[in-house]
């Protein structure tokens, strides 16, 4: 059996070698209890070259410091359309715009109550009485020339 050093394992840590040793390396790693060790003390060896652990607070505050930023951004962008929608009100307000359209819904209002003389319902009933006393009417017309 083929044994690997302690130097190749380092290779294959620091991605140094070809896909296809890489899985030779890892089924060998597998099968072989030596090769295992060697892996194992070339890792440690290689903890050095590693990056440190930063801590919880020193891993959140980019984030901390992004989300304050994003809510001041939003704050502000709320400001601006709050800002806005007022210029907008008072611009129509001011032009007559509101009390213009005001007039208008009441007379839609009006027109809607002269039309509308009872409910729905009652509307179709008269009207299909008065369908009913004309197709009677007809009948007794068509019936005096016989």
């Amino acid at each position: 059996m083929n044994h690997y050093t302690e130097h190749e394992w380092q290779a294959y840590i620091r991605n140094q070698l070809p896909e296809k040793m890489r899985e030779e390396y890892e089924s060998h790693l597998y099968t072989c209890d030596d090769c295992l060790e060697n892996y194992m003390r070339a890792l440690d060896s290689q903890t050095d070259e590693m990056p440190t652990y930063m801590g919880e607070e020193e891993l959140q505050a980019p984030a901390v410091k992004r989300q304050a930023v994003r809510k001041k951004s939003s704050s502000y962008r709320t400001l601006i359309h709050y800002g806005i929608a007022a210029s907008i009100t008072l611009m129509l307000t001011s032009s007559g715009f509101f009390a213009h359209l005001a007039s208008y819904v009441n007379s839609m209002q009006e027109k809607q109550v002269e039309k509308k003389d009872g409910s729905f319902s009652e509307n179709m009933m008269d009207k299909t009485l008065h369908l009913l006393d004309f197709i009677n009417i007809q009948k007794n017309k068509g019936g005096d020339h016989k």
